[in-house]
């Protein structure tokens, strides 16, 4: 179990475990996998419109190698230039922790953003981020016949996804992980990037 998974991707696979977790029978699990797949679609369409707050997209990823050993400019990459830049060294072994802003980017500055420097404005790579959820999916569903890439088309059609569809369940699960101020969720899928 990964816990580099950002803060809106576990809030939503815990909504998700919820939904799943209202079935008595094997009958009703299975009834209620689509009401689950769309908590993540409805999740999908949360990053698209920008309702998720920019701090709930940090990645922590552990530094496997100094920076003059990274040959391409990965996200991991691109946040210890940052880091560097401004003075601070990131030795292999510890964690750095950034947003994704544009994962094609060449640029560091344009690729990711520190954790420690968010300004708050800060606009995630959407469909990179909707990539890691259906991986999160993925990990829920994948014996259901859920393959990540299933899980991503589904996030491309959100014709049908509106707040008010949204199980109540998932809702109430939400904001109760809220009201407690918790910072980590038990779930961990562990989507990595």
């Amino acid at each position: 179990r990964k816990h580099d998974t950002p803060e809106f991707i576990n809030i939503r696979q815990e909504a998700m475990l919820g939904e799943l977790s209202l079935a008595s029978t094997a009958a009703e699990f299975r009834e209620r996998i689509p009401k689950a797949v769309d908590i993540l679609r409805w999740t999908a369409k949360c990053v698209l419109d920008r309702a998720i707050p920019v701090h709930q997209f940090i990645l922590t990823k552990s530094v496997s190698r100094a920076l003059p050993e990274y040959v391409v400019l990965t996200a991991t990459a691109a946040a210890l230039k940052q880091m560097e830049k401004r003075g601070f060294a990131v030795e292999p072994g510890e964690s750095v922790r950034y947003v994704l802003l544009d994962a094609r980017a060449r640029d560091s500055e344009r690729k990711v953003r520190v954790a420690e420097f968010l300004q708050g404005d800060e606009a995630p790579d959407a469909w990179e981020y909707i990539k890691l959820l259906a991986r999160s999916g993925q990990t829920l569903f994948a014996p259901f016949g859920y393959t990540e890439d299933k899980l991503f088309a589904m996030c491309k059609d959100r014709s049908d996804v509106s707040v008010t569809n949204l199980p109540e369940r998932a809702i109430a699960i939400q904001e109760d992980y809220k009201s407690r101020g918790e910072s980590r969720s038990r779930a961990r899928g562990g989507v990595g990037y």
